[in-house]
């Protein structure tokens, strides 16, 4: 049997790509909070006693708000970030692959959040999170029913699953 040579439209390969980077990100991120956590905790430190805290900007006081949380709970976000991260980095080799189980999990990963963003969203509506919430959101209907390519990919699979029932009961009616 001949391999079919595949060809990947662009915007299969444009998920992909911010799949791989958004993978990469979160284990670059998770990473480097396990090995420098603690350093964290001193710059933050430094950081609350400088002259910056007396501004009142909105900046400063979600710096405020958000870093003694993930210090506090570093653990749990080393455990995010990496699981995250490595899950998006498989399901990108695995799409690049044609594996029916890739798009599966970049299905998952990518509507998994969707509900916490969108809380995020109703209690402090900006922009870039709409934008972020619109993309995530786009990308799991993409991958689950528009994308001629993923049609393609399902049916393949379908196809050797067809392919190997068949062979087997050949196989059975010989013996």
């Amino acid at each position: 049997m001949e391999e079919e040579k595949i060809v990947r439209p662009p915007s299969y390969i444009v998920l992909m790509l911010y799949k791989l980077a958004a993978g990469l990100t979160e284990l670059t991120i998770g990473i480097s909070f396990g090995i420098f956590g603690k350093q964290f905790v001193t710059i933050y430190n430094a950081f609350q006693l400088s002259h910056v805290r007396e501004d009142t900007s909105l900046y400063v006081r979600t710096i405020e708000k958000a870093i003694p949380f993930l210090l506090d709970h570093r653990t749990y976000v080393i455990v995010f970030f990496l699981t995250f991260g490595l899950g998006k980095i498989i399901g990108v080799i695995g799409l690049w692959f044609e594996k029916l189980w890739a798009i599966h999990l970049m299905i998952i990963l990518s509507a998994l959040l969707l509900p916490f963003e969108f809380a995020d969203f109703l209690q402090r509506p900006n922009i870039f999170l709409l934008f972020y919430i619109i993309a995530n959101i786009s990308i799991v209907v993409y991958l689950v029913r528009f994308n001629p390519h993923i049609q393609h990919i399902r049916h393949k699979h379908h196809l050797r699953k067809l392919a190997e029932k068949e062979k087997k009961n050949n196989d059975a009616s010989k013996t």
